[in-house]
């Protein structure tokens, strides 16, 4: 069995067939506190078939530099799992990548899709009473003050099959502090990246009449952020004229990072405002 960061570098490799372009479908398969997770198609790997993949992303939807540091702290967690206690690998994903775009900025976490697009129910830890912690997890990591309650939260369940995949919160038992170092050095030089080329809008947005709208939006942004009610009435001819399929293109727009969008803390109603990425 190939070791994890030899086995992630390889997938990742193979999931550039559906990164270059990436289409995002907004499709939500689940959420934590702070990440989505949402379905981002399939490709085939020689090695291992018609593989899922989803895309982690934070709720806030930015990317921040923490977000970096989490995921290099999960991949380096789940390399030392596979290491230590080969037992319990198979309940790790396939593979755990940083999605940059063309500038080389952080949007998502690209990882295995075990809904397989939403087909199999997934469980929060939450939704499990007294989850069975895997004697590897306990082994290996020291959650503050003893609370396993933080080990509890690295897992959740798949069709009531055990998975282990969110690993950003946990640090080393002393013993294994060496060991943890060297393998986060060997994560980073295997350069666990992949990068992504947007959509065409042509191919993201098919309608005509919903592309020309999104066009104006683009374009009234380059003077700067817009608020919601400023980007409703771009189009003066209002060819669109239902809410929902207004937000629908500003959504697929910003799910497909051709804007970015922020609340407006200041708003009574929080607004939403859009700007450029």
């Amino acid at each position: 069995m190939a070791d994890y960061i030899t086995q992630n570098r390889e997938i990742l490799d193979e999931v550039s067939a559906i990164a270059r372009p990436l289409k995002v479908d907004g499709k939500d398969v689940g959420a934590s506190d702070k990440m989505c997770f949402i379905a981002s198609g399939t490709f085939q790997s020689p090695s291992h078939g018609l593989v899922y993949a989803g895309l982690k992303m934070p709720l806030s939807g930015d990317f921040t530099d923490q977000n970096v540091d989490g995921f290099y702290r999960a991949l380096t967690n789940m390399a030392l799992i596979h290491q230590t206690h080969p037992e319990i690998a198979h309940q790790l994903p396939l593979f755990y990548g940083l999605l940059v775009d063309p500038s080389n900025k952080p949007r998502a976490i690209i990882t295995q899709d075990f809904s397989e697009g939403a087909q199999h129910k997934v469980s929060d830890y939450r939704d499990v009473p007294h989850a069975n912690i895997p004697d590897g997890l306990v082994d290996l990591f020291d959650p503050v003050g003893r609370d396993m309650l933080q080990l509890e939260r690295a897992l959740f369940y798949v069709n009531g099959e055990r998975k282990i995949g969110d690993l950003d919160h946990l640090f080393p038992k002393e013993q294994y502090k060496q060991d943890w170092d060297r393998v986060k050095s060997e994560v980073a030089s295997s350069n666990p990246v992949v990068n992504f080329t947007r959509t065409p809008l042509e191919e993201l947005l098919p309608d005509e009449i919903e592309r020309r709208y999104a066009n104006l939006v683009l374009e009234a942004c380059q003077d700067g952020p817009k608020e919601h009610i400023e980007v409703i009435h771009v189009d003066s001819t209002y060819r669109i004229n239902l809410s929902t399929q207004i937000n629908k293109v500003l959504d697929t727009l910003v799910g497909n990072w051709y804007l970015r969008m922020w609340r407006d803390e200041e708003h009574p109603c929080k607004d939403r405002v859009f700007a450029l990425p």
